[in-house]
């Protein structure tokens, strides 16, 4: 999973910029809720997750799009590198819309970074795969289903789930000959669990970078 946003520097500052000096001068601020919840997400998209979180952190509190500022709130902290309170807000986003992907999405990583429940990272990654297999997250598009792939992936090695594992980094890379009954697909690796622990790290820094 990426720590940075897809689009910044010079292109987002010119953004920032336009956006600025496009607004109505004088007369009555007539920002509506949508309007600061897209603001939210711009700054979220700058890369200024510390300011995002504070406005998505207001938004929660006034009830504004529940679910939407909660999740925002949630990815700000996970880019903040505060799983346990990413957490606690996706399980927010999620109580006022519990099929809101982005947040049952984020909640995945948030309990990785936490070093939760295995079996409750696999259990949210499997809910969000299943309702749209095609995730992407839009206000980072960088983030994808791939990043859930590899996660669960890396979960069920290190359980030492193996075949499931291998499931998950096909799904990634159809190609992908490896076979654990087949000595020469190892391509050299001591053993098939070697080869597969090679494959899964190959495949999540393509992923992730």
């Amino acid at each position: 999973m990426r720590r940075y946003p897809l689009l910044r520097g010079s292109g987002w500052a010119l953004l920032a910029t336009c956006c600025m000096s496009c607004g109505v001068s004088g007369g009555e601020d007539d920002t509506t809720a949508s309007d600061r919840v897209d603001e939210a997400w711009r700054r979220y998209r700058l890369g200024q997750f510390e300011s995002a979180a504070s406005l998505f952190l207001e938004l929660t509190l006034e009830d504004v799009e529940l679910a939407e500022s909660s999740g925002g709130l949630g990815w700000s902290r996970l880019r903040m590198l505060n799983p346990t309170g990413a957490r606690l807000a996706f399980q927010s986003s999620l109580v006022a819309d519990v099929g809101w992907l982005d947040s049952r999405a984020g909640e995945v990583f948030a309990l990785r970074d936490g070093g939760s429940s295995a079996d409750a990272l696999l259990s949210r990654a499997r809910d969000v795969l299943r309702a749209d297999p095609d995730w992407r997250f839009v206000h980072e598009p960088t983030v994808d289903w791939r990043d859930l792939r590899m996660t669960a992936a890396q979960v069920y090695y290190y359980t030492q789930r193996f075949d499931s594992c291998l499931a998950h980094c096909r799904a990634v890379d159809s190609s992908l000959g490896l076979d654990r009954a087949d000595s020469l697909s190892w391509q050299g690796a001591p053993s098939f669990e070697a080869a597969l622990l090679r494959e899964v790290e190959r495949l999540t820094a393509e992923v992730t970078e």
